[in-house]
């Protein structure tokens, strides 16, 4: 369970030969944010009695909890970020095609979106409806206004200085979509802070970009509740040697791949797993895509990534208070 729990003992039971000898006393298990008894659930199990190892009845054993708020909202599924893309790709490309003064990043994020859905399952919960989005190194932004077209509050990270067009093509997508999303500029290589928490964070193709891949991952673990991750992998040396195994990161020389002087760390598919493990992530589902087992972190025509759904670790709080992690 997620929430805060206390036990209170309740009146004793009436013993009986189906319920055991004992006269022990059951507890009701409530998380605090109620006393009065109003929007409870109970849940009925049996459980074994400690003082005589009875399996007791289930009316002993009423658990008696206020209904959580964010499990009663409703939620945003993968098959619906799925069937809402085509249609929402078509729209920007429409309303884009309307401008000329704005060098638009060549490649869209929304091709993001079908990958994903080839590995995470249709029923998966990616944010309560009406949730919080943070889109971190966005481009344009088309990931990050695919989410606010499904009502989603987002808020858009990036660096100006390292954006493909000084994050004109962010402003102007949100001007056409008349949904204006709330940028935040920042260099989150040398670390950052976040005013607000969000139930989703968006960290796609970013990470090798970043001197500091461990920094950003935790500073975003302390204020997201799940993260979809992807970034360039590499599972051979460019002297061919396999590294897929071994958690490892290559370091990149300045414009060693894609002529990119931004390009840093590629990390092995083990190495880049064991990274986001200790910055306070625990994976629940993982691909890898591209020249799997072929890749090579410098060459473009073996490029391999891999893709990530991670939700943060219940102690994130103490992730700046030591390293057990």
């Amino acid at each position: 369970m997620s929430e805060r729990w206390r036990l209170r003992r309740v009146n004793p039971l009436d013993t009986d030969s189906a319920a055991g000898p004992c006269a022990s006393q059951p507890f009701e298990l409530h998380n605090g944010a109620r006393s009065d008894g109003v929007n409870t659930a109970k849940l009925v199990v049996p459980y074994v009695c400690s003082p005589c190892m009875h399996l007791c009845s289930p009316a002993a054993t009423s658990i008696v909890n206020p209904l959580p708020e964010s499990r009663t909202r409703p939620t945003m599924q993968m098959s619906e970020l799925t069937a809402a893309e085509p249609a929402f790709r078509r729209q920007l490309a429409a309303l884009r095609a309307t401008v000329s003064d704005v060098r638009w990043y060549p490649y869209t994020s929304l091709n993001n979106v079908p990958i994903l859905a080839g590995f995470l399952p249709g029923t998966l919960e990616l944010t309560p409806s009406a949730g919080s989005v943070l889109d971190v190194g966005a481009a344009d932004g088309d990931m990050g206004f695919l989410f606010q077209s499904m009502g989603c509050s987002v808020d858009f990270l990036d660096n100006a200085a390292t954006n493909f067009n000084d994050c004109e093509g962010l402003r102007r997508t949100a001007a056409l979509l008349g949904k204006p999303g709330s940028l935040i500029q920042r260099d989150i290589d040398w670390g950052f802070e976040l005013e607000r928490d969000y139930d989703l964070v968006l960290f796609l193709g970013t990470l090798y970009h970043l001197r500091n891949p461990a920094l950003a991952l935790i500073r975003l673990a302390q204020r997201c509740r799940r993260a979809l991750i992807s970034t360039k992998v590499a599972s051979q040396l460019p002297t061919g040697e396999s590294i897929a195994h071994s958690a490892v990161a290559y370091l990149l020389d300045r414009r060693e791949a894609n002529g990119d002087p931004t390009n840093y760390f590629v990390f092995s598919p083990a190495g880049l797993e064991r990274l986001v493990r200790r910055c306070g992530w625990k994976v629940l589902h993982a691909q890898r895509v591209g020249a799997v087992g072929r890749s090579d972190p410098a060459a473009n025509d073996r490029d391999e990534r891999m893709f990530l759904f991670c939700e943060r670790v219940e102690n994130h709080a103490d992730l700046d208070k030591h390293h057990d992690f």
